[in-house]
């Protein structure tokens, strides 16, 4: 079986968005639903993407740096 995006986010993207689950708790919800029904970054909204990008830590400016939040 294939591993949801949920899976396969990078970690600290991760745990850095579990850091703000108290405070944003329906950005959480959003993400962490969208993410465990996505296999493909594609089929993850741009409004989720880009949220979610927001964690990482870095600034994130192409399509590449968007999919790169993910592990193969």
């Amino acid at each position: 079986m294939m591993k949801s995006l949920l899976e396969k986010v990078k970690p600290h993207i991760k745990e850095n968005l579990e850091k703000d689950k108290e405070k944003y708790p329906s950005s959480y919800k959003r993400i962490i639903s969208e993410l465990s029904d996505c296999i493909i970054v594609s089929d993850v909204t741009l409004g989720t993407l880009t949220t979610l990008s927001g964690y990482s830590g870095e600034y994130l400016s192409t399509v590449n740096e968007l999919y790169n939040m993910f592990e193969e």
